[in-house]
């Protein structure tokens, strides 16, 4: 799914007339916004496909399937150089979700696992702000007489109002076939961050290690941490990684190179040595690759990865939710109640914002009503201003 900087180079110009497979065939990709203005800290643009994949369009590819982010003091440039998914049914099949002509140049010629959208791409303003922001869609992955499941997929982008923008992916998947499967869903997510150098100089990191919330990937300029990064993240994720090209994780090889989509395909998921393992950090442990790997004197590409086990009977389905947070890492803190405005104390300003949202709804207009809504029954009212008047006072 990472199709990598070097491997572009070997791609044939044959590549560049690839044709969209029948179900975009014709059509533009829809994009979605947080906001009209492109000059606003946190405004995301994003064109995902049915499958819920994005990409820079490169070596003559189709586009645009990509995503353009304005972080806090930077200008807007693009943040992932690719993101999708693999669907991996060990140990003989499997199947790239994206439609991104430049894949299917090296992953089509396996044909052990078939797809097709089923309902394209519909977009929506959920919040009314005149910006679509929501893409729902549907598709199957099958195979004749054994495989047969189906997808139904809500992408919706939004902004955090504090710079930050989240596009959160809901998969439904239900098992429509006559027998039991299992199948692993790997997340490949690769950001060039360049607002503070190349791509070369991010690094990968986790604290998903050091308590509760979702597990979590990110990576991040090292010269504006949290400003210029990127997060994945899942409430049910399983295993991740996080990578730095040349380095080989302590659990053996194969090391992490250019062209880790190809490693993931052949090793149909992500190999075992890089599970939970972040480069020149270890596994299970929190902490970031850094800049450059160990003993090197010129910065090399970072990238991570997330997969999910799934296991359905027949009309069996589950939910996965998977989240990218563009100009933030997760914290390890709690929220402190009553905060609003999250300045780290209780006080007379966050009993304001709670007052100045009065009447309003979660996921209708204000896109704070969310923050103000302290005692979460979806809606401003005095219950919220009391809630945050018992807690004045210093976060602790």
């Amino acid at each position: 799914m990472i199709r990598k900087k070097a491997s572009v180079v070997g791609l044939t110009c044959a590549l560049a007339a690839l044709v969209l497979s029948s179900a975009l065939a014709g059509a533009g990709p829809i994009r979605i916004a947080t906001g009209a203005s492109t000059g606003v800290d946190g405004y995301l643009d994003i064109a995902p496909d049915e499958y819920g994949s994005w990409a820079v369009p490169f070596a003559g590819g189709e586009g645009p399937n990509d995503d353009h982010f304005n972080p806090v003091d930077h200008d807007l440039a693009q943040a992932a150089f690719t993101s999708g998914f693999f669907l991996f049914d060990p140990p003989t099949r499997r199947e790239l979700l994206s439609d991104n002509a430049d894949w299917q140049g090296v992953f089509a010629a396996d044909s052990s696992l078939n797809r097709e959208v089923t309902a394209e791409n519909v977009a929506s303003d959920t919040n009314d702000d005149g910006v679509d922001d929501t893409l729902t869609s549907s598709f199957r992955v099958f195979r004749e007489g054994s495989v047969e499941l189906a997808f139904d997929l809500t992408q919706t982008v939004s902004s955090d109002g504090a710079g930050v923008a989240i596009i959160e992916q809901v998969y439904i998947i239900t098992n429509n076939g006559t027998g039991a499967i299992s199948f692993t869903l790997v997340r490949a997510y690769d950001g060039d961050l360049v607002w503070e150098g190349d791509f070369g100089d991010d690094e990968a990191g986790t604290t998903t290690n050091s308590g509760g919330g979702d597990r979590h990937v990110f990576q991040q300029e090292p010269t504006a941490p949290g400003v210029t990064a990127v997060t994945l993240s899942s409430p049910t994720g399983g295993a991740y990684y996080g990578g730095k090209h040349g380095v080989e994780p302590a659990g053996g090889p194969p090391a992490y190179a250019f062209g880790t989509d190809v490693q993931v395909w052949e090793a149909y998921g992500i190999p075992e040595s890089w599970r939970n393992h972040i480069a020149g950090v270890g596994y299970d442990t929190d902490g970031l690759s850094g800049p450059l790997p160990p003993g090197a004197t010129d910065p090399t590409d970072a990238f991570m990865g997330m997969d999910f086990e799934i296991a359905l009977g027949p009309g069996e389905s589950t939910t996965l939710s998977v989240s990218h947070t563009y100009g933030a890492t997760p914290s390890d803190e709690e929220p402190c109640e009553g905060d609003a405005n999250g300045d780290g104390t209780v006080d007379p300003l966050d009993s304001g914002f709670v007052l100045a949202r009065f009447g309003c709804e979660v996921g209708v207009g204000d896109p704070d009503c969310d923050t103000a809504d302290q005692n979460g029954d979806g809606e401003v009212d005095p219950l919220d201003s009391g809630f945050v008047l018992a807690r004045f006072g210093p976060c602790e």
